[in-house]
């Protein structure tokens, strides 16, 4: 590239260290370093598209304006629409190219729909066209997807975190997924202690973990009929006037079941809350502090609807009776 010196600072020309403003007659600008040799090394280099480089010539990005960086197709950039993307080894000249030869990852934000999304392509080879494959999304409504574009039940494997929606998740299995394929797993030093599955193609499972390598010294059930007749079903209004419910108190439950409910009767916590939001200018800064202040509120107890306590001992008793009814059965000739 010719040039032409148009400014070095401490005296270049005499060989001490400086910085020179280099601009080319291809319309380039360049910012270089030099030693007290005089050897010029470019630092910044800003082409005639406006695409800007640091520490390397910037790649050509034909529908926007780019700033790169050294480590090798390092790019934020910009495009018409008002989107603005960060890309790591691509670069987009005609359709997206490697800038070197591995894989691609990309993150747009603010695009025209109002979407964010986050983007990568396999290894591939430097200059040659890449694909894009979009890995998670956060559009326009505040719904989190993962491994899917579009909000709610898709025909793939993905997941979706739907807060505006009703504050729920969707797993998503792909038509021909397998039964017993995970849509959740819960671990615990580094092992699975629970899961949720699939259960064919209409249902789930809800698996606990009760493998035999885990207990020692298993032994048949014993009292099982005190067990039973100690539980306690009610039936109760619901306080918010919601409708009625069946089933179990839980700190009665829990007494006969230990093992199958969580937390303590009357149990309480006490939480920081805000009392007056803070007041903020028009720049956002707080001229106000928000006034705080601390409220008791319940920790209520729950209970494991499918205990395997419980049905270990309706099964046990079950047996039980069984075992009565057909001794009865045979002493008077039935």
């Amino acid at each position: 590239m010719s040039s032409n010196i148009l400014k070095a600072d401490n005296g270049v020309s005499s060989g001490t260290t400086g910085l020179v403003y280099i601009a080319g007659n291809d319309g380039t600008l360049q910012l270089a370093t030099t030693t007290s040799g005089g050897t010029a090394t470019t630092a910044i280099t800003i082409d005639n598209s406006q695409n800007v480089g640091v520490g390397v010539t910037p790649p050509t990005f034909n529908t926007g304006k780019s700033l790169s960086v050294y480590d090798a197709g390092s790019s934020l950039w910009s495009n018409a629409n008002g989107s603005m993307g960060i890309v790591a080894n691509a670069y987009y000249n005609s359709g997206w190219k490697y800038q070197a030869t591995g894989a691609a990852t990309r993150f747009d934000v603010g695009n025209a729909n109002g979407t964010t999304t986050w983007g990568y392509a396999v290894s591939g080879s430097a200059g040659t066209a890449l694909t894009w494959t979009t890995g998670m999304t956060l559009d326009n409504s505040g719904n989190l997807l993962v491994g899917q574009t579009s909000h709610g039940f898709v025909n793939a494997n993905s997941f979706e975190a739907s807060p505006p929606n009703g504050g729920y998740t969707i797993g998503n299995h792909a038509s021909g997924s397998t039964s017993g394929t995970a849509y959740a797993y819960f671990a615990y030093n580094a092992g699975s202690i629970g899961s949720i599955t699939q259960n064919g193609t209409t249902g789930v499972l809800y698996n606990v973990t009760s493998d035999h390598r885990l207990k020692n010294n298993p032994v048949p059930v014993t009292g099982a009929k005190d067990f039973v007749m100690a539980l306690q079903p009610k039936t109760w209004d619901w306080w918010d006037g919601s409708g009625k419910g069946v089933g179990f108190i839980a700190h009665e439950f829990m007494e006969v079941a230990k093992y199958s409910g969580h937390g303590e009767k009357d149990a309480t916590k006490e939480e920081e809350y805000e009392i007056t939001p803070a007041v903020k200018d028009e720049q956002g800064n707080i001229t106000t502090p928000a006034v705080m202040g601390t409220r008791t509120v319940p920790v209520y107890q729950s209970i494991q609807s499918s205990s395997s306590e419980v049905m270990a001992n309706l099964v046990a008793y079950i047996q039980e009776l069984s075992a009565e009814v057909t001794a009865l059965k045979a002493k008077i000739g039935v």
